[in-house]
């Protein structure tokens, strides 16, 4: 399944045609995260049990250490909106949302 999904990823990337986020991911970008209480929520949502895992390694998901480098902020802030692959939305405030991004920037670099 991490194959498939990391094969899902490649192709949601290569068929970026460059277009400029929508008004939902913007909305998201325009606000100042804090990587303090994106932890938590990325603990409680994101790295629980068989997701990301919580340092980030992957469960069921991607391995972040890989990934997050690898995608721009709209990229990450989409995925998390929409969800990808097997990823569902996260159903996460815009705020959520921001703290998430600023944590996953902070942690696992890019």
């Amino acid at each position: 399944m991490r194959a498939l999904f990391s094969v899902l990823l490649v192709l949601c990337v290569a068929c970026d045609d460059g277009a400029a986020p929508s008004e939902e991911v913007n909305a998201v970008l325009d606000l100042t995260g804090d990587a303090t209480v994106g932890a938590d929520v990325f603990a409680a949502s994101c790295g629980a049990s068989t997701c990301h895992a919580a340092d980030g390694s992957g469960g069921e998901g991607v391995d972040l250490r890989e990934h997050v480098p690898e995608h721009t902020d709209a990229q990450l802030v989409e995925f998390m909106i929409h969800g990808v692959g097997e990823m569902p939305a996260t159903g996460l405030t815009a705020q959520e949302e921001a703290d998430v991004l600023a944590y996953l920037r902070e942690t696992f670099g890019g």
